[in-house]
């Protein structure tokens, strides 16, 4: 922004209310300019209001900016088609600033759509949730294994058919362990692992699972031979 100019018309301004002030005051002590005296206050409060329309102004464009910035709304473009340099030149740099903020934003959506894609289409089961048990993240390989679909609550998690009755609460973040989970179809041999880590303050857990039956049916295999 054109700040000179900017504070130029600010200085401006105040000098003419400091200066009607004056006039105002002297003319008070005038026996004949009474009259003139009304002018001199109406000037003054008219300076006012202008001066006030004049900052509001520009403090709404602003905050309608921030706000936009704050709320992640899509951010419209300024006219830069404005009589006043100081106020074009803000107006162009907001721009300037929008767009740069646009493309961060196209960025990391881009991003975070490549990542859900990449753990979708992954052959482990992936589930992730936070401390309260809620399920943040579900990947096909886990809704597959596990025979559910759109889990809200780590808890509704069924392992009825588990063998040593077990539950998340026996698995050990960094330390794999191997269940046995019977279902319609056969047996599940799964690979259960998780891992904490935080996000914000936030505690996270990522629980994974991979079915290694046929890796157990080769080793069997090759054992026999």
């Amino acid at each position: 922004m054109n700040f000179k100019k900017f504070d130029l018309l600010i200085i401006l301004q105040l000098v003419l209310i400091a200066a009607s002030n004056f006039v105002i005051a002297w003319s008070i002590f005038q026996e004949h300019l009474k009259i003139s005296t009304v002018y001199f206050i109406l000037l003054l409060v008219l300076q006012v209001v202008f001066l006030f329309v004049f900052i509001t102004r520009q403090n709404k464009e602003v905050l309608r900016f921030l706000e936009a910035m704050k709320y992640r709304d899509e951010l419209s473009r300024l006219s830069e088609k404005s009589t006043r340099s100081s106020q074009r030149e803000m107006r162009r740099l907001l721009n300037e600033i929008a767009e740069s903020y646009s493309k961060v934003k196209i960025e990391k959506e881009s991003e975070h759509l490549y990542f859900l894609n990449t753990i979708r289409h992954l052959n482990v089961g992936l589930i992730s949730y936070d401390e309260n048990g809620r399920v943040e993240l579900m990947n096909e390989a886990a809704e597959k294994l596990l025979k559910v679909s759109r889990l809200k609550h780590i808890s509704h998690l069924n392992f009825s058919g588990a063998d040593n009755n077990f539950s998340l609460d026996k698995l050990t973040p960094g330390k794999p362990k191997l269940v046995k989970l019977k279902q319609e179809d056969g047996i599940l041999r799964l690979s259960m692992h998780t891992t904490t880590f935080f996000i914000k303050d936030h505690k996270i857990t990522l629980l994974s699972m991979q079915d290694i039956r046929n890796e157990i049916q080769q080793e069997l295999s090759l054992i026999h031979i």
